[in-house]
């Protein structure tokens, strides 16, 4: 609404220069087709001349099929747009779907008609129910353009910000989001401020060098004008600078040669001036198979008995792929106790977004953390067969959907008797299930113990692989009996 004509113009321009081949539409701002016939012709012409857009587009139905006539009588194709119309949400109680009453169906095919007996040349419908925008399309002989009308369109358009992820706090539910951006663009700019506070950046296959000889010269005379400047701005003296210092100042490199292998060892502790922080992450351990090509494999079993100082990396497996699986999963992985971390989820685009590029996670002061130490599957058998027995199994679903997840639970924790079970789920009962489904399965004095807790974080998601932190808040876990071993200080921070 608050868009002027200049600056639509402005942006049409910038379209056009950078489009070769597409059919470019200018969408006339609101305010400058309502007034009059007169004024919507004069700004529809300064869309064409000054924009070099190829058509117009103009939201409304049966009230503006005059104004569109008149448009398409002075030779500018004409583009409508009918269902939600974002210029006058307001008048149509906000932004919300259009046509889910029979009248109001009804009416949104009437304007599609008028409008087309105007003269446009196709008609954009947003925000209608799939079955009234495919009636619609059928009923017309110029092409529709969909967006959030379902798959009958004659053809589809999103918003590229939305489609591409740039936005990450609010996705309309018709959009689907095919990259994540926002991630990558906050991690590229973070990454470029690191490397210039630690001087990592720029190295030597980003700058510019000169001829030895011209730089014996430039440095001369350099040198000859800090006389005249006399002082730098910090009162300080201007240094001389000395070809020998350039010619044997170290060089930073793009990628630093691997050091002898019988390099002697040096009396001095290195020094560097913006020392780089060190990160390793201990991978998770990989179990090797020497089953026979043909036979299924066998996955390692652990006997029951105490096993807390044998395993440091403790493999959870979250079952859930929600927000608060991931956030969950996500602090996990993150713990410095190096926790091999796995999603269990029937998303299929989240697995996979997982699995390509990792989690990203938007903290609180919608900072970005890329995490990549942590795996996806649909399958919670996957788990077992890429590393081994599960320590703990943390379930975090609906609750309608508990009896799955326990089924789910007694797979990955089948072969290991003194795993644990914990729930996180909003509701009563659902510790009950998980406890039954486990004790049917396997006698009862091996089968895992089921704890309950209850958590204050909050949590949502953002896109498939990608979930933004809501709320702070605690986690109560309450334990029958001691604490298993698996459970430290640590973990509950």
């Amino acid at each position: 609404v608050n868009v002027s004509m200049d600056e639509m113009l402005h942006h049409c321009r910038a379209v056009a220069r950078g489009s070769s081949t597409a059919f470019t539409v200018g969408d006339l701002p609101f305010g400058s087709f309502e007034t009059s016939t007169r004024e919507a012709v004069q700004n529809a012409v300064r869309m064409m001349k000054e924009g070099q857009v190829d058509a117009v587009k103009l939201e409304g139905g049966r009230r503006v099929k005059e104004t569109v006539r008149a448009i398409v009588s002075a030779g500018i194709p004409v583009i409508g747009h009918i269902g939600l119309t974002p210029q006058s949400a307001s008048s149509l109680g906000g932004f919300r779907v259009q046509g889910r009453t029979a009248k109001e169906a009804a009416d949104i095919l009437e304007d599609a008609l008028e409008l087309q007996d105007a003269g446009c040349i196709a008609i954009v419908i947003e925000s209608v129910p799939e079955p009234v925008a495919e009636f619609i399309t059928k009923s017309l002989r110029i092409p529709t353009i969909g967006i959030g009308a379902g798959r009958y369109t004659s053809g589809q358009v999103l918003v590229y910000h939305d489609l591409l992820g740039l936005y990450p706090n609010f996705v309309p539910k018709f959009c689907k989001q095919y990259a994540f951006l926002a991630g990558e663009i906050h991690e590229a700019l973070g990454q470029f401020k690191r490397e210039v506070e630690q001087r990592a950046f720029p190295t030597t296959a980003h700058t510019y060098s000169m001829k030895a000889e011209e730089m014996h010269k430039a440095m001369a005379i350099m040198n000859a004008r800090r006389d005249l400047i006399g002082a730098t701005p910090d009162g300080l003296p201007m240094p001389t600078i000395r070809m020998e210092s350039i010619a044997t100042a170290p060089q930073a490199q793009a990628h630093p040669p691997a050091e002898p292998a019988n390099k002697p060892a040096s009396s001095e502790p290195h020094k560097s001036l913006n020392p780089a922080p060190s990160t390793h992450i201990t991978p998770p351990p990989v179990i090797k198979s020497d089953t026979p090509a043909g036979k299924e494999a066998q996955v390692p079993s652990i006997t029951a008995k105490d096993t807390s100082s044998q395993h440091p990396i403790r493999r959870v497996a979250i079952i859930g792929g929600g927000a608060m699986g991931c956030y969950i999963g996500a602090q996990l992985a993150r713990s410095p106790l190096s926790h091999d971390v796995w999603l269990v989820s029937s998303w299929r685009e989240h697995v996979d977004r997982v699995n390509r590029r990792g989690l990203t996670l938007m903290q609180m002061d919608r900072s970005l953390v890329q995490i990549t130490n942590i795996r996806a599957t649909l399958d919670p058998r996957e788990v077992l067969l890429q590393g081994g027995p599960v320590d703990v199994v943390i379930v975090l679903v609906k609750s309608p959907y508990t009896m799955q997840a326990a089924k789910k639970a007694d797979v990955l924790t089948s072969n290991n008797p003194n795993a644990a079970v914990l729930t996180l789920q909003n509701g009563l009962g659902n510790r009950e299930i998980i406890q039954n489904v486990l004790r049917a399965s396997r006698p009862s004095s091996v089968h895992p113990v089921v704890y309950q807790g209850v958590t204050n974080h909050g949590a949502v998601m953002i896109e498939p692989g990608a979930v933004r932190h809501t709320g702070m808040g605690t986690t109560a876990i309450a334990v029958p009996g001691d604490l298993p071993s698996f459970l430290t200080h640590d973990d509950a921070q």
